[in-house]
């Protein structure tokens, strides 16, 4: 037998009512008396992003001048965040970009960070960017100088292109006095035999 829309929710449809007829008791007997339900809903706990809401339903049937209400509740399945990108910038040539957050509309969690996008640098054909249009730095040249300017004769601080003589140096006067101990050492020795 196929359920009823209120079975399929739980609720009783129908009701069995004995009743005796005085007259005949031949045709007395059960009968089986179909009431339609009032049956309303709504929605008493509201779902969110992360917790599942409730839907009451409720019926109510009138009978014999006795009202009868059942309730059933319905799980309303959590949301989940409906998201929106924030903050979200592009990179462009001396600045750099911002993917954006990942923000939820409703409760306004951060669902997922952004991350930052590099600055993407001048892309300069024929003098001028081709991003930005900004034109290529030049030096300018005066007359009866050369281009390039002349490499310094000076060492620059932190210059070691001399190290290596130093070390060398260091390592022949450090064998001399070495050398220098022992001969003492040895002639102090032979004079007190």
């Amino acid at each position: 037998m196929q359920k009823t829309p209120l079975e399929t929710l739980g609720f009783k449809t129908s009701f069995v009512v004995y009743k005796s007829f005085r007259l005949n008791p031949a045709k007395a007997g059960n009968w089986r008396i179909s009431i339609i339900a009032a049956v309303t809903n709504e929605v008493t706990t509201e779902a969110t992003c992360k917790a599942d809401g409730v839907r009451t339903y409720t019926a109510k049937v009138t009978f014999e001048g006795k009202e009868y209400t059942d309730t059933k509740t319905e799980t309303l399945p959590a949301t989940s965040h409906d998201t929106e990108l924030v903050g979200a910038k592009d990179a462009t040539c001396t600045e750099d970009g911002y993917t954006g957050n990942e923000v939820c509309k409703v409760c306004g969690v951060t669902v997922k960070q952004g991350e930052v996008i590099p600055a993407l640098g001048h892309d300069y054909k024929d003098g001028k960017c081709s991003r930005c249009g900004a034109e290529e730095p030049t030096t300018p040249v005066e007359p009866g100088k050369p281009q390039q300017p002349e490499k310094p004769t000076t060492p620059a601080t932190g210059d070691s292109s001399n190290m290596t003589a130093l070390w060398v140096v260091l390592a022949v006067a450090g064998l001399g006095i070495i050398a220098l101990v022992v001969l003492l050492v040895t002639k102090r020795k032979s004079k007190k035999d």
